[in-house]
């Protein structure tokens, strides 16, 4: 990874570990921002549907102890991380409102782009049952 996919790494780790910080409410900062790094000032946090306190979190740094023992964890695995700015991540995941903020994955990542593959049993890990539920119900089932 280099040095540019490192930033956006450690980024979607911030936002991801942010206490207060819910899925809907990371995949809303994606959405409006294009990138976890860098994210704009906070002023325009709130603008993007953060409230107050989640801004206050964010700013803060509460989430930098769980966010390096991901990363240390993640030093030791052969998986690939799919960031949000990466263009393999899944079009069809992105548009979920509750949608992860990066994805790890063996193999190829272009079958997470198949129309009617499952996603792959690792992105299952990620989601809750629901989540999935939804993905396979609404999104990749194939048309009655």
């Amino acid at each position: 990874m280099d040095q540019t996919g490192r930033r956006e790494f450690w980024a979607s780790l911030a936002i991801r570990h942010c206490r207060g910080l819910g899925v809907r409410s990371r995949a809303r900062l994606l959405n409006t921002f294009g990138s976890a790094y860098p994210l704009r000032p906070k002023m325009t946090w709130v603008h993007a549907g953060l409230s107050r306190r989640q801004a206050r979190e964010l700013g803060g740094e509460s989430w930098r102890v769980d966010a390096m023992e991901e990363w240390e964890r993640v030093r030791k695995l052969d998986d690939k991380i799919l960031l949000w700015t990466d263009p393999r991540y899944p079009q069809r995941l992105r548009e979920l409102p509750d949608a992860p903020v990066l994805l790890y994955c063996r193999g190829d990542p272009a079958c997470c782009n198949h129309p009617r593959l499952p996603l792959s049993v690792h992105i299952a890990q990620l989601l809750t049952d629901a989540q999935w539920r939804h993905i396979w119900r609404d999104v990749l089932r194939p048309p009655a």
